[in-house]
């Protein structure tokens, strides 16, 4: 029987330490931004993000609410003095009324392909919100 690795969010990968590298040094990626992290795991992203630029606003999400917690505990220790909004939501991507329905500027996810059977659903979490934006412009 062959069996199939399903990551868990509870380990901070490479690719995770790197995107956190680069907005750091490019903080306009996601300056004044409507921010959407597609499965945050513990969170180094969002919240190098929350510590080092400057977002409108931050969104994570993630299927497992206990890293999701954590990810969120840790945006809150680093949010500016300015007054950020960092929201947490369960996110499955195989069931829409779960996705945050509105518009972000910009979409991370990092480590978060982990079996071809998620590679489908995050497509099509990448088309709805690209269609969104691309609607409203």
């Amino acid at each position: 029987m062959k069996k199939e690795f399903y990551g868990t969010g509870d380990v901070v990968w490479p690719s995770s330490f790197a995107l956190a590298r680069l907005l750091v040094h490019c903080p306009s990626f996601v300056n004044n931004k409507n921010v959407l992290e597609l499965g945050c795991g513990l969170g180094l992203v969002s919240a190098t993000i929350c510590q080092h630029t400057q977002p409108s606003r931050v969104t994570i999400t993630d299927m497992d609410s206990s890293v999701l917690n954590k990810a969120h505990q840790s945006c809150s220790l680093y949010l500016p003095s300015q007054n950020l909004n960092v929201s947490k939501q369960i996110m499955d991507w195989n069931d829409k009324s779960t996705w945050p329905h509105e518009e972000f500027d910009v979409l991370l996810a990092t480590d978060v392909l982990y079996d071809t059977k998620s590679i489908q659903p995050f497509v099509n979490v990448l088309q709805y919100y690209l269609l969104m934006h691309n609607n409203n412009e």
